[in-house]
């Protein structure tokens, strides 16, 4: 952990011209790096297709959030087996995928 940042615009652009959707792990950014600790990619001004936040880092709880649009969340939901989305000893099956209400958008 040396503080290097992933050029995300570049990749992003380059996600976008190959058709395909960037996935961002910020584990290391939010709650540290950007305006209000909002992470490596609202410092870098992209918003990625999915992104992925935890909470043990800078927040010191457990738990993480996956950010994505309404249809990404949907599609999610239906067809990721519930060990994509939770660890494998989570208290009970399925709740790493909830719907939580909201505007959970990037600003």
């Amino acid at each position: 952990m040396d503080g290097d940042s992933a050029p995300l615009a570049a990749i992003h652009a380059a996600t976008q011209a190959a058709g395909a959707v960037l996935l961002v792990d910020d584990a290391h950014g939010v709650g540290v790096v950007g305006d209000e600790g909002r992470g490596s990619c609202a410092a870098q001004a992209v918003r990625p297709e999915l992104l992925v936040v935890t909470f043990g880092k800078a927040f010191g709880v457990s738990g993480a959030a996956v950010l994505c649009d309404e249809a990404m969340a949907d599609y999610l939901l239906q067809f990721a087996r519930p060990s994509d989305l939770q660890h494998r000893d989570a208290a009970r099956p399925g709740g790493g995928a909830e719907r939580c209400p909201g505007d959970h958008s990037q600003r």
